[in-house]
C-alpha cells in the first residue's frame, strides 16, 4: 500500500496513454479497451484519474459516462433514451495503489459528477470477484433489458446500479 495520497482531478484526453497503460497492467488482455473508447468516454469530461503526489504519474482512475452502457470494445454513444442513467464504465487502481482507498475516491468523485449532471442512478458491470467491493459502494444488482453487455465481459459478470 502506498503511504502517500493521490490526488483525484478530471481526466482529459490527453491521459489517454496512460490510462491505457493501467488497464494493461491491470487487467486480462480480453478485457482491454482500445484507445478510441477511452478518447470517446474522455471527451464526455465526467471521469478521474488519480495521480501520484509526486508528479503527474497517474496511479488509477474511474471512466463514466452518459447513456446506456456499450458492450466491451465497442465506441461509447449516448444514448437518448437513458439520459436519466449513466455507466461506470471502469474504475483501475495500480497495484501498489490498493487497498488506501485511492479506488472509493475515484468512485466517489465519479458519482458525484453523475449526480451534479442530473443522473438518477448510475450502472456498471462487476467482474467476477468485484461483486463485494461494488456492494459495499452501495450497488445491487438489476436485470435491466436494455443493458446486455455484461455478458461481453466474460462468464459470471453482472449488471449492477445505485440509485443516486
Amino acid at each position: 500500500m502506498q503511504l502517500h495520497s493521490a490526488r483525484v482531478r478530471l481526466a482529459e484526453v490527453r491521459d489517454t496513454a496512460a490510462l491505457l497503460a493501467l488497464q494493461t497492467a491491470s487487467h486480462a488482455v480480453e478485457l482491454h479497451e482500445c484507445s478510441d473508447v477511452f478518447s470517446a468516454i474522455l471527451e464526455q469530461r465526467a471521469s478521474y484519474v488519480a495521480v501520484a503526489d509526486s508528479g503527474e504519474r497517474a496511479v488509477g482512475y474511474a471512466l463514466l459516462h452518459s447513456g446506456d452502457s456499450a458492450a466491451l470494445g465497442a465506441v461509447v454513444n449516448s444514448c437518448p433514451c437513458c439520459t436519466a442513467s449513466c455507466f461506470l464504465h471502469d474504475v483501475v487502481v495500480a497495484p501498489e495503489w490498493r487497498g488506501g482507498g485511492t479506488g472509493a475516491r475515484l468512485v466517489a468523485a465519479a458519482l458525484q459528477s453523475a449526480a451534479e449532471r442530473g443522473h438518477s442512478d448510475v450502472h456498471l458491470v462487476a467482474l467476477p470477484g468485484t461483486e463485494a467491493y461494488w456492494r459495499r459502494q452501495l450497488f445491487t444488482e438489476e436485470a435491466c433489458g436494455h443493458y446486455t453487455d455484461a455478458a461481453s465481459y466474460g462468464h459470471g459478470a453482472l449488471h449492477l446500479r445505485r440509485l443516486l
